[in-house]
């Protein structure tokens, strides 16, 4: 059984011993391989699964090879972690910035507590809003404005932000990664596939429909199959989080201010690449305008010193 504590910065908020899986891995080595290949997983072979001690602080998520270690296997900064879900068998994924970081325990009870405490350290992985299905247009006429006024027609396959000289400090890495999903760069894809939705506006809604789905850095855009013309857009600004819904279904729901979408992907492993995308865009959106508030206040201070 894990340890539960919630004292100071540093104190453990959860502890336990967890049987870490293969690492799931996505190459952020180049923007352009990742745009054309997100279904692309590659995995690390282990010999075989290991037994870490697993802690979780305020400032990180870090695991050990037993408890009596005082250097870390692996050490992930809080604002590197984009989610967690739970799911049969005892099993919990640690959706982060690079890599799906999996576990399992023989205690149901652990998983639980793990998921209590990830979710309440992160506020952003609060829901907002309630479960709805979506209200696609069926034709032209009812075409939202996100469809009618692309902001790029020709979306482009990958990133072609230029890398300036000087990266401010970030490490080239981490570079890569939020110009990859920065909604102020040039329009370019990120994921696409199929995916499946129930639309109100038909007289079938209550039945799963396939579409053919579009992320980019801007936008997630539900597009028909037979014409590939856009029926439903939701502009990336507006979401605030992309969650994982109780289901034997791979379903989740794009989480906006006042409502939460659901969909329907075509199976697990892509389930996870939209999640992992869509949390990706709101966390580099987030922090670079957290960025932005810091860098006015410190001009400010020198105007006014």
């Amino acid at each position: 059984m894990g340890r539960q504590t919630f004292e100071d910065n540093e104190e453990i908020i959860y502890s336990s011993y967890l049987v870490k899986k293969p690492t799931v891995s996505k190459s952020l080595s180049s923007t352009k391989q990742l745009a054309k290949s997100w279904t692309n997983w590659s995995v690390k072979k282990a010999p075989h699964n290991h037994e870490y001690w697993c802690v979780l602080r305020n400032t990180q998520f870090s695991y050990y090879k037993d408890e009596s270690e005082r250097v870390a296997e692996k050490v992930i900064p809080i604002q590197d972690i984009l989610g967690c879900r739970a799911y049969d068998d005892n099993k919990l994924d640690i959706f982060t910035k690079g890599m799906t970081l999996r576990f399992k325990s023989s205690d149901e009870n652990v998983i639980r507590n793990w998921m209590q405490a990830i979710t309440k350290l992160l506020p952003h992985l609060n829901n907002y809003g309630s479960e709805s299905d979506l209200e696609i247009a069926e034709s032209d006429d009812e075409l939202p404005e996100g469809c009618k006024n692309d902001e790029n027609d020709a979306v482009e396959q990958s990133s072609t932000s230029n890398v300036q000289s000087i990266n401010n400090g970030i490490l080239e890495e981490d570079k890569k990664f939020f110009d990859f999903y920065d909604i102020t760069k040039p329009s370019h894809l990120i994921q696409a596939g199929l995916i499946f939705a129930k639309n109100k506006r038909s007289l079938t809604g209550k039945k799963w429909k396939p579409y053919k789905c579009q992320l980019t850095n801007k936008s997630l855009k539900i597009c028909s199959l037979k014409t590939q013309e856009c029926r439903y857009c939701i502009p990336m600004e507006k979401v605030v989080d992309c969650i994982e819904l109780d289901s034997k279904d791979p379903l989740f729901a794009v989480v906006t201010f006042n409502q939460r979408l659901k969909l329907r992907a075509n199976n697990e492993d892509e389930l996870v690449d939209w999640i992992i995308n869509l949390k990706s865009c709101v966390m580099v959106r987030n922090s670079l305008a957290f960025t932005s508030k810091e860098a006015a206040r410190e001009a400010l201070k020198e105007t006014q010193g």
